[in-house]
């Protein structure tokens, strides 16, 4: 019977991501802030966040405001991960897909910047040459 006292603990703390979980399938934008950051998940951005397989997780004050992610996530995993590798002045952080920190800035994160420090990166190369050869990657 002391089981089933445990079970919704056991299913909130089995359920959702972390920021591991997604390497080698997504690239993250973690970013922490007060500022309106509706324009990333605008329908005009969501080609753009398909395209380069970015999820973006806007947190403000430990709680998630807004996300491309439809799936569950351990909100304090995100947190925790952010804290851990930004410096003092630093609110948010890109995460390739290999999960190695990419860049991070301490500004609110701009979608075009963004989206050029990706395709700089030699994965993407290497997703758009597949793309132009006709081999999905």
């Amino acid at each position: 019977m002391v089981w089933l006292n445990l079970f919704p603990l056991l299913i909130t703390i089995f359920s959702g991501n972390s920021p591991s979980d997604f390497v080698w399938k997504n690239r993250l934008l973690i970013y922490d802030g007060n500022q309106d950051c509706s324009e990333w998940l605008s329908e005009d951005e969501q080609k753009n966040l398909t395209d380069r397989k970015l999820l973006f997780f806007h947190f403000s004050n430990g709680r998630l405001m807004h996300t491309n992610y439809t799936g569950e996530i351990h909100v304090q995993d995100f947190v925790n991960h952010l804290k851990r590798v930004k410096s003092q002045n630093e609110n948010w952080i890109l995460i390739g897909l290999d999960g190695g920190i990419k860049s991070t800035g301490d500004f609110p994160p701009n979608p075009s910047k963004i989206y050029r420090l990706i395709d700089a990166m030699p994965v993407r190369q290497s997703e758009i040459r597949g793309r132009k050869s006709g081999f999905p990657f």
